[in-house]
Formats: structure tokens, sequence, C-alpha cells
């Protein structure tokens, strides 16, 4: 694990939101006839951008990836498989804002060549994701050098200039190698982000992709630079695109779950000996062997916002709460007042006393607490919510 400091005397990270993140695979393979099936899930990580901790998950064995500090969880079954598969990974993230002084970062230190950091993200990623030597490349950031004056002003003309001269194009197609964003154009976060992680190393600056996915349900991908005696700085092209008067060059201000950096890793398949290369792993991949398959394998994922300070989650607790039809029930309480919050903390019922059984109607569909008045509470999830 790789740990950054989340706070620097040039650069700001506050921490901000807490929540808990559940995601994963159902692969449905009820109508199918398979001997095996391997699925691999990203682990987030502690680091500049986020705080990780208490992740879980059932019947699955973490990997490192080869020539990086990212780590994803394999997940094995055998035959027979009769019925969907869900494995599923679970954490809490604080998420952290980033805003760069760069009047006060000094890029006129030369990089230390012998560094994991330098060697690992200064030449080609992942075949021809990203290519320093592309000849279009070579013309683009020699031109650009001549005029930017050091590290971070010709980062910064980098940002500028993949924002201005190339288009957003084909969301969720994956990544595209590098000739093909360039003859089309553009593409989408990630292939914006390879043109200009691309111009980056064509310099010898150390440059990657960040990649995340929302719990809200999107993914998105920017890139970083490594400043010597900095450290890593991050450019988002693609949200400067789409408003070119606001300014993510240095800034990171919303709330993803990163879980890697660079593209085109290497992974096992099944064991050590069946590797495959894949282009970013993002959200699930996932392979089978056998006969038929006529199923769905679907992404899925649910956040849950921790509850506030003094409320304690209790496996076992005088409460029993559950829910019907976006109806939560409460039975039990010995006699204690009972009060339903949701999921950030609010006070949605008003504490009261529950001698058999109360029935309390949600309009929202999410996660809630059921508290007592002794600190400790029921967490529950109500799947509709009633009108």
């Amino acid at each position: 694990m790789c740990c950054f400091p989340l706070l620097r005397v040039a650069q700001m990270a506050m921490a901000q939101v807490s929540e808990r993140v559940v995601y994963g695979a159902t692969i449905d393979c009820r109508f199918s006839v398979l001997a095996r099936v391997s699925v691999l899930l990203p682990v987030p990580q502690s680091n500049h951008y986020q705080t990780v901790q208490e992740v879980n998950y059932i019947d699955g064995v973490k990997h490192n990836v080869p020539n990086s500090d990212d780590k994803y969880v394999r997940f094995q079954y055998n035959s027979p498989i009769l019925d969907s598969l869900c494995p599923t990974i679970t954490g809490s993230i604080t998420y952290h804002t980033i805003y760069t002084d760069f009047s006060r970062v000094n890029d006129s230190a030369p990089y230390d060549t012998t560094s994991e950091d330098y060697i690992r993200h200064i030449g080609k990623s992942g075949g021809d994701y990203v290519d320093p030597d592309n000849e279009v490349i070579c013309d683009v950031a020699d031109s650009l050098w001549l005029l930017s004056g050091g590290v971070v002003n010709y980062a910064r003309d980098c940002y500028e200039y993949v924002a201005r001269h190339f288009s957003y194009l084909n969301p969720n197609t994956g990544l595209h190698p590098l000739t093909s964003i360039l003859r089309d154009g553009g593409g989408d976060c990630g292939n914006l982000s390879s043109v200009f992680v691309s111009l980056l190393r064509n310099k010898r600056i150390p440059a990657r992709h960040v990649v995340s996915f929302s719990p809200s349900g999107g993914h998105h991908v920017w890139a970083e630079f490594l400043v010597q005696g900095y450290g890593w700085i991050p450019v988002d092209v693609t949200y400067h695109k789409s408003d070119l008067a606001t300014d993510y060059f240095g800034r990171y201000d919303y709330n993803a779950v990163v879980v890697g950096f660079d593209v085109g890793h290497e992974y096992s398949r099944w064991d050590d000996s069946d590797t495959y290369t894949y282009d970013i792993l993002q959200t699930f991949h996932w392979w089978y062997w056998g006969d038929l398959f006529s199923g769905t394998a679907n992404w899925r994922i649910s956040r849950e916002t921790l509850p506030p300070e003094g409320i304690v989650i209790a496996d076992r607790s005088p409460v029993n709460a559950y829910s019907v039809s976006g109806v939560i029930m409460i039975e039990g309480g010995d006699g204690e007042p009972v009060g339903i919050y949701n999921a950030q903390g609010q006070l949605v019922y008003v504490p009261r006393v529950v001698k058999k059984r109360m029935a309390f109607q949600v309009r929202h569909t999410g996660f809630y607490i059921v508290r007592m008045a002794n600190g400790f509470a029921q967490r529950l999830f109500v799947v509709s919510a009633g009108r």
C-alpha cells in the first residue's frame, strides 16, 4: 500500500465526505452450462485522493498488480454453478479535495531517475494506449516545450492544448490506441488523458492515468504528473474541456473512488500462469469456461453515508427493525425511545417509545438508522418507498 500525505504546504487536502461503498458484479448463471468462472474486482487504497478503511470481501483472494501499487480481488467459482454469482467488496471511503498553490511549488529539482515512480511512468503504457514517441506527439511536445520553460508551465500548456484541440468523443467505449485518438481528433475522459500523459512523458516528466468510479454509478479517468520533491498533481483535461472557464489544473474536488493508476496492466485470470493484459480495470472483468452462457453480467454499486459521531451500530440490539413496502417496522425496544434517522444523520421521526410494534412510513429509498436513546442503533436499507 502506498500512502501519500493528506496535507501539504502547497497542496491543501481537506477531508469531506465519508461513506460506506458496496460494489461488485451480478452474474446470472441459472440457464448456463459452466465449468468455472473467474471475476476480478479492483480494490481502492488510501492515497492523496482518499482514505480507505475496513475493506471486506468473502471468498476472494487479493492480488498485487505487477509493476504497480494497484491491487485487485479474484473470485473463483467451480462447477456446479447453478445460480447467480455476486462477488462483492465493501469499504469505508473518506474523500479529500485538492487545491494546488503553484506559486509555492518548486519544479527545478531534477528527477530521481532510479525511483519506481519515475521508471514506471515515463515510457509506453499498455501497448498502444500511451506512446510518448508517437510522431504527432513529438511534434506537439517540441513546439509546446519551446514556449513553456519548466515542468509546471509545460504541463499547463499541454493541459490547455488537449482541451482546446481535441473533442469529447465515443464515451464508454474503453481505451483506444493513441493513433486512433489522434486520427479521430478526440475521445472520452480516459483517451483525452492518454494524449496528455503521452505529451508529458515525451519530455521525461512522469505522468499517469487516475482510474475511478463514482458511488452514484458513473466512471471517470483523469491524469496527474509528478514534480520531484513535491508529489503528484491532478490534471483533469476532460472537465476543463467541458467548461474552459473552469480550471482543473492542480484541482480535485469531486467524490470518486480511485481504484488504480496507469493503464494496460497484467492480471491473472485463474492462476499465475494464466495472465491477461487488460486496458483498464475500472469496475469488474470476468471470464468463464464452459459450453454455454445465456445469462447476464452487470455492475452494481450502492452507497451509504456513515452515521454521525456518537451513533453506534450494534450487531445485536433490543430493537428489531425491518422494512416492508416503504414502511419501517420496529419491534421491541424494552421501553426505550427510538428515533429514525436518514443516512445523512438527519432525524426523520422524533424518538417515540415502542411498546410492541410500530410502523413508520418513509418517502425515499435508501439507508436508514433506527437509533435507541442509549446510543445503540440498527441500520437497514429500504428498497421501495411509500407515497
